[in-house]
């Protein structure tokens, strides 16, 4: 064998073997110094809650920082630790340890319900919020987490996840209505207009004459084209306040647009029981009784409108007309007459007043004028 190839190869052997040595003893005195650490972490830390538990506060603290400076993997150290802070009243550093022992041990409760209590207590709503959330990730059963959470989502302004949080509170049974109401408004905000709808009629089961749950189920109906329920709610409401005149507004609206004239009327008479003196609402009613054929209602109606308002011409053409059927022409034109006094309803006037007595023609008027010019031997 080559004298050169077999030196070579030894010189090689002996260079790993060196290597292997070196990195053993690394290795060796690296887990000597962790355990000199741990063992030094240890004692510290003993000593920490010694003087902790003496109250000796300022030996507590050097000592929990000597502890940490061993070995700052343990979360129970933190956690005694932050402890200590808290009887120092030094929050912000307790905080950070916490926020430590989260880190750790994201499922140490204690400090996570800690850290929850801080950021609320600083208004700091968004990192409360998170704390709360794995509060509920790890006691799912404490509904009273939940409520805080949705609350919470509600202050922070996430809609979406504060309908979430009370959707589950209520599917847990916690479905009083507080819980219905908010469901309710932030589904109606979403545009979710079933969900909303079906959280408003759980509210009203608690409170069937709520007006914010009666409220939603109208705008909801409306909003899925289902006019029949928005009327029985706004019916409903009508009837809980009775100085209510805008669901009757509204409910005349519907009337109209679906051409329920009994109904109409109906509302527009109750409507007048609120407000006596709306000229406007007097003027629909009787319109619209003549126009059902009930004329002899309406004259009680348009009495007391010329009343109120003896220039509206509406009114006396209303009247007139009433006259006109009657077969009494004098009393027509009498009531036509006060309401050619209206610029409104002037030229309506007219055309009724030209149905009774024809217009003059040109030949008649020349002829009227000549005869009415004034003598001028009297001048």
């Amino acid at each position: 064998m080559n004298k050169k190839f077999i030196v070579k190869n030894t010189l090689i052997f002996a260079f790993m073997l060196t290597l292997l040595v070196s990195q053993a003893n690394k290795a060796y005195t690296e887990e000597v110094s962790r355990a000199d650490s741990l063992i030094k972490a240890k004692k510290h830390f003993s000593f920490a809650v010694q003087y902790k538990n003496n109250e000796k506060y300022d030996d507590a603290f050097r000592n929990y920082e000597a502890s940490i400076a061993y070995n700052d993997t343990v979360y129970q150290v933190h956690y005694s630790f932050a402890d200590l802070l808290i009887k120092m009243d030094n929050i912000p550093y307790a905080k950070r340890e916490f926020l430590t022992v989260f880190t750790l041990n994201p499922n140490h409760y204690k400090s996570i319900a800690l850290l929850s209590k801080f950021y609320f207590e600083s208004a700091d709503y968004d990192s409360a919020l998170i704390m709360y959330e794995n509060m509920y990730r790890l006691q799912p059963e404490q509904l009273t987490i939940l409520e805080s959470i949705a609350s919470l989502r509600e202050h922070t302004g996430k809609i979406d996840d504060a309908l979430d949080a009370y959707s589950e509170l209520i599917a847990k049974g916690n479905d009083n209505y507080s819980n219905n109401i908010k469901a309710a408004t932030f589904a109606e905000k979403l545009e979710k207009y079933e969900t909303a709808r079906d959280f408003a009629i759980k509210a009203l089961e608690k409170k069937p004459d709520d007006i914010d749950a009666l409220n939603i189920a109208i705008q909801t109906s409306l909003a899925l084209n289902d006019t029949e329920s928005a009327i029985n709610y706004l019916q409903r409401i009508s009837q809980v306040d009775a100085a209510d005149t805008k669901s009757l507004i509204r409910l005349e609206n519907l009337y109209r647009s679906g051409s329920d004239i009994e109904q109409l009327i109906a509302t527009l008479k109750e409507h007048h029981k609120r407000m006596p003196d709306d000229a406007d609402i007097i003027e629909e009613l009787a319109e619209r009784l003549m126009q059902t054929e009930k004329p002899d209602e309406s004259i009680e109606f348009l009495r007391k409108g010329i009343e109120i308002a003896p220039d509206n011409g509406k009114f006396h053409i209303l009247l007139g007309n009433y006259y006109q059927e009657k077969g009494d022409n004098q009393q027509a034109l009498r009531e036509y007459g006060l309401a050619l006094k209206d610029a409104k309803w002037k030229s309506s006037a007219q055309q009724f007043i030209w149905q009774i007595e024809e217009p003059e023609t040109a030949s008649e008027k020349a002829e009227r004028e000549f005869f009415n010019r004034p003598d001028p031997k009297n001048q």
